[in-house]
């Protein structure tokens, strides 16, 4: 392989090893940031859960209330009724008005009954989701401790063998070469069939036989990328 071209493959290699260890840690500190988000959505969901359960039991609490309220009610005035006492027109029509209303407390009692069971089991699989939720965020941060220190610690590498060939390439290709990196494009690039491995474009058979050769070095028109023999 030509020199230069050897240049170019070493500081892309350090450079690849640079973006291959910050792209792991970012993946692990995005995958940390994903799963606190889950939980911090997962225990939003379960105090509104809690709140929707509070309220059906405070609903059903009130109408409980109010019908034992009516069932005394209605036993005093089927008392006067059974004693003689008072008016007895009146104490009639008071238990009958009782017994609707009784009825219909009964009813939105049984009503209330379902709805809280209903919530309640939501309410469990809410808290259940969080349990899991939180389980995932335990095992992010895990891999992430687990990860973390070595990681910084081969950077700290990869950057020690950077600097060491990046004065190896010659500054006529630096521009050219800093271009390719900041555009997130291959910088090596294979020839298959005549053609760039990259982008398709035909490569003029001439150069490639001279990078083949080590006579020169060549770059696809293409895409840019330098050709390898």
């Amino acid at each position: 392989m030509h020199a230069d071209l050897v240049a170019i493959s070493n500081l892309y290699a350090a450079d690849r090893a640079i973006d291959t260890l910050r792209g792991e840690h970012e993946s692990l500190s995005s995958a940390v940031r994903a799963a606190r988000d889950a939980v911090a959505s997962a225990e939003a969901s379960v105090k509104l859960n809690e709140g929707a359960v509070a309220t059906v039991v405070a609903a059903q609490r009130a109408t409980d209330r109010e019908l034992e309220d009516y069932i005394d009610k209605k036993k005093r005035a089927q008392k006067l009724i059974d004693t003689g006492a008072g008016d007895y027109a009146a104490a009639e029509r008071q238990v009958a008005q009782c017994a609707a209303i009784i009825d219909q407390l009964e009813t939105r009692s049984l009503e209330l009954m379902d709805q809280r069971d209903g919530a309640e089991s939501v309410l469990v699989s809410s808290r259940r989701e969080l349990a899991g939720r939180q389980a995932e965020l335990e095992a992010a941060r895990g891999k992430l401790a687990a990860r973390d220190a070595p990681i910084r610690a081969e950077l700290a590498a990869a950057f020690e063998h950077q600097r060491a060939v990046s004065p190896q390439l010659p500054a006529s290709y630096r521009l050219h070469y800093d271009d390719l990196r900041r555009r997130k494009r291959i910088v090596l690039i294979n020839v298959d069939d005549g053609c760039c491995s990259a982008c398709a474009m035909r490569i003029p058979p001439q150069k490639f036989v001279e990078v083949q050769k080590f006579r020169a070095v060549h770059t696809c028109v293409g895409c840019g990328g330098y050709i390898l023999p």
